[in-house]
């Protein structure tokens, strides 16, 4: 991707080594006048947060393409607050040259009842890629029915290196298996569900983590969440959240989960919380 910028004359702006910093990023974009951004909901969060993008001018800001995880809806809104509408978002992976399908700008709104406001979707197939929602036993789904998503096209790598059976796993059916949990609505929107291997069991019902986190990321006092199964005598396993407050904001996990059983299935919310500082990765 960079090598093609090159080659039609585009300029590259990268960020030096070091602790990421919103004020540097921002300055940068104002002085190189930068159209094109990709990046990480986190950094996303964290750019849209800092009090320093109000002071600098990315009026020149045409596309901020976000990929590589989720995007919570109140990070998301913020975003399109602060910046307009530039968001668009990749959903894929490695094995499919990064991108299964993808929301443009004018699929994105502020408003959640506006019909672009697509909340939870992925977006829809890229051209030249062909998707569809499977079960494990490779039953092609009906929209609204939750299954894997798996695709194929040009763009699907052709299988992993000197690893034939990990190629036959993952290219079940002659498509490829994503790993993903998703339904896929009659207009062809993907809304991913959850990782397969990240969905909680409990009591024979099935729960979603990013369901559960997006609940508890709307509580005011919350800054990060991530979700987990944990094993559970009675129930084989159980949600718990791991939370990072905002700052100078104090909550305790009774009224984290009170707050859960207000706006959930009481199945699915927390039986337990820690806070913590949620580690990250250099990328966020």
């Amino acid at each position: 991707h960079m090598l093609l910028n090159v080659a039609r004359g585009a300029p590259l702006v990268l960020l030096s080594e070091g602790k990421f910093d919103p004020e540097v990023f921002w300055n940068l974009v104002e002085k190189h006048r930068v159209s094109n951004l990709f990046t990480v909901p986190t950094i996303v969060k964290m750019l849209v947060e800092h009090e320093s993008v109000d002071r600098y001018d990315h009026s020149s800001l045409r596309y901020m393409i976000y990929a590589g995880a989720p995007m919570y809806r109140a990070d998301q809104k913020l975003a399109l607050e602060k910046l307009g509408m530039v968001m668009v978002q990749y959903y894929g992976m490695g094995e499919v040259t990064g991108c299964i399908a993808y929301q443009p700008r004018e699929m994105h709104a502020v408003d959640d009842e506006d019909p672009n406001a697509n909340i939870g979707s992925c977006g829809i197939p890229r051209t030249g890629m062909e998707v569809a929602i499977f079960d494990e036993d490779m039953n092609r789904l009906n929209p609204g029915e939750v299954g894997e998503i798996c695709c194929r096209g040009q763009a699907v790598c052709t299988g992993y290196y000197n690893n034939s059976e990990a190629t036959a796993e993952a290219f079940r059916g002659g498509w490829f298996h994503s790993g993903d949990l998703a339904v896929m609505h009659p207009d062809g929107y993907i809304e991913l569900r959850d990782r397969g291997k990240d969905i909680i069991i409990s009591g024979g019902e099935n729960i979603s983590s990013i369901e559960v986190e997006q609940v508890i990321y709307r509580h005011p006092a919350v800054q990060e969440v991530a979700v987990i199964g944990i094993p559970h005598e009675k129930w084989g396993e159980s949600p718990k959240a791991f939370v990072t407050l905002k700052q100078d904001q104090e909550l305790t996990g009774e009224e984290l989960i009170e707050f859960c059983r207000d706006n959930l299935s009481h199945f699915k919310c927390p039986t337990s919380v820690e806070f913590i500082e949620l580690p990250k990765t250099s990328t966020g």
